[in-house]
């Protein structure tokens, strides 16, 4: 009785985490269709808050995509390559975005996915903001890090 409980218990746990998991899929696909369609004031907090940018929604979408493709079928070929791809592009854009700022250079690339130039509080707005860059440098590496054939490892 008790392992039945417990399996219980891990489903439910599994049930919410594709749900949330999904939720951000979903929440990050909007903030790109914002984009696109020119509103990004759509997902943001209020016309004076600055909204997510482009890339980072972008990243958000394939990479929780990539995590419940890992949720929903484990140990799949394609999901088993996908996420890998994911992880180097999440870090090669984080250090990008970290050290953008130190070269004084902007990203044309983020330019162009945001279609403005417009800046509120001193922040542009479209472009991945240094921090959110950091986070997704120390995301990709720890996911890298993890999938490297440790030797002895059980």
């Amino acid at each position: 009785m008790h392992s039945k409980a417990e399996g219980s218990g891990t489903q439910r746990a599994l049930r919410s985490v594709i749900i949330l998991a999904s939720f951000s899929v979903v929440m990050s696909f909007l903030a790109l269709l914002g984009w696109l369609a020119g509103r990004w004031e759509w997902m943001s907090l209020g016309t004076q808050a600055v909204p997510i940018a482009p890339a980072t929604a972008l990243l958000l979408f394939f990479l929780n995509g990539a995590f419940l493709l890992e949720l929903l079928y484990p140990g799949n070929v394609i999901q088993n390559r996908f996420m890998p791809v994911v992880s180097w592009l999440a870090t090669v854009t984080g250090l990008f975005a970290l050290l953008r700022p130190f070269w004084g250079w902007s990203s044309p690339a983020e330019e162009w996915l945001a279609g403005t130039t417009a800046v509120l509080g001193g922040a542009p707005v479209g472009q991945m903001s240094p921090l959110t860059g950091f986070v997704f440098l120390l995301f990709g590496c720890s996911f890298l890090i993890r999938r490297l054939p440790w030797r002895g490892a059980h």
